[in-house]
């Protein structure tokens, strides 16, 4: 005669299920920071900074550096470089504790986003807006001797950045997010 085994009905234990939860949970969230540490080595940041970022974002309470480090499985030292980057570029705030420094970052991401691309505009395209600008000063004082067609590309793509920078300024000031 076949029996039918109706422990398979029976649910799991507590503990069992529970663990399970944790660790699927643990899982998902090492793989958003280590997603997050490869999305900013993308936008040519260090892989770890990115981690360190997303391990900010993830977490629901501000975090000491040593919790971070832990968490990371990275050295404190390097986690407080990273830290001060963060802080630098103004999408890591530090929170002063009763036993320290804690660290947290804003919980939308469209706001730390703003803020890096205004952080980049500044840091990084304006220097390079200024360059073009005297490019192309300098072949509207060259006159004749630049032949025209240079001329005219300069001007052009002079008036592509100058336009670029202005988007980029406004897209900074919104601030909104996309539909």
């Amino acid at each position: 005669m076949n029996a039918l085994d109706v422990s398979i009905f029976q649910p799991a234990p507590a503990s069992s299920v529970q663990s399970k939860v944790a660790c699927r949970s643990t899982e998902v969230r090492r793989r958003f920071v280590d997603n997050w540490g490869r999305l900013a080595a993308t936008f040519g940041m260090g892989g770890d900074l990115g981690r360190v970022h997303a391990q900010l974002f993830i977490e629901d309470a501000p975090m000491t550096l040593s919790a971070i480090a832990g968490g990371l499985a990275l050295d404190p030292e390097d986690v407080q470089t990273h830290l001060e980057a963060l802080i630098g570029w103004g999408v890591v705030r530090v929170i002063p504790t009763s036993y320290g420094e804690a660290f947290a970052t804003a919980r939308d991401p469209w706001e730390f986003f703003l803020e890096i691309v205004r952080q980049r505009h500044r840091r990084e395209f304006m220097p390079i807006l200024d360059l073009v600008r005297e490019t192309a000063s300098l072949a509207r004082q060259l006159g004749g001797s630049t032949s025209d067609v240079t001329r005219v590309r300069v001007q052009q793509f002079s008036k592509f950045v100058e336009d670029l920078s202005a988007l980029i300024e406004i897209f900074a000031k919104v601030g909104s997010k996309p539909m």
